[in-house]
């Protein structure tokens, strides 16, 4: 077989198999976006936190603190 066979060439792919390529390379690209998106989300919301729970060390007394961190849900805090 040379390179130059008609089953080798790029335009011998059907056009059905060229438009699902392309379509599972587009959504490809956007679950991999999509997951880097929702990690940056993720990564937010850990600061935000953190930052919260630092604001409360500064103001909150001791003891008060330790009640809320072993809450188990917002209500018993």
């Amino acid at each position: 077989m040379s390179p130059n066979d008609s089953a080798t060439h790029p335009s011998s792919v059907s056009s059905p198999f060229r438009a699902c390529l392309q379509h599972l390379h587009v959504l490809y690209h956007w679950e991999t976006s999509h997951h880097y998106r929702m990690l940056k989300q993720q990564k937010r919301l850990k600061v935000k936190a953190e930052k919260a729970m630092y604001a409360l060390t500064v103001t909150i007394e001791d003891e008060f603190l330790q009640r809320i961190k072993n809450a188990k849900t917002p209500q018993e805090a």
